[in-house]
């Protein structure tokens, strides 16, 4: 996939056969209000659903081992994700300002390996004092950052 027409609206779902979603695909798609990504897709590119602030509802398929650098930044509408348990690596700033974003969930026997900077932060998960422990922010199996002013 390369890049689709930014006024696609409502749900979206990819063809079977993807195997990649390019940096940029659909990059300011305002109007989507949901991807459905298929199994057979095992990387989300850079800027892939950037600034899509009407999408609420993302699912992504089981083959996903990487989900790119700002793959979801300003997603601003979006309330939860899953992270399925093949996704190896989330590059930095992925859900960046998602300020709804408020659970973040991760498959059972998660294979997750590599988390980068600020992958969460401006979300609502982020922002909520009580997933907070003692100054340590975990999502799912991952101690996502330590708050150095505790």
């Amino acid at each position: 996939m390369i890049k689709v027409n930014t006024e696609i609206s409502g749900e979206y779902a990819i063809k079977n056969d993807t195997v990649i979603i390019a940096n940029d695909a659909f990059y300011g798609c305002k109007s989507l209000t949901k991807v459905i990504i298929p199994d057979t897709v095992i990387n989300i590119g850079m800027n892939a659903f950037y600034n899509c602030k009407a999408m609420t509802n993302v699912e992504i398929g089981n083959s996903v081992e990487t989900i790119g650098k700002w793959s979801f930044n300003n997603c601003v509408g979006l309330t939860n994700i899953t992270i399925p348990n093949n996704v190896i690596q989330i590059e930095s700033e992925a859900f960046l300002n998602c300020t709804a974003l408020s659970s973040i969930q991760f498959e059972e026997d998660s294979n997750i390996r590599y988390i980068e900077s600020s992958v969460f932060n401006g979300t609502a998960y982020y922002n909520e004092a009580t997933n907070w422990e003692s100054g340590i922010l975990y999502a799912g199996p991952c101690l996502v950052k330590c708050n150095t002013t505790t």
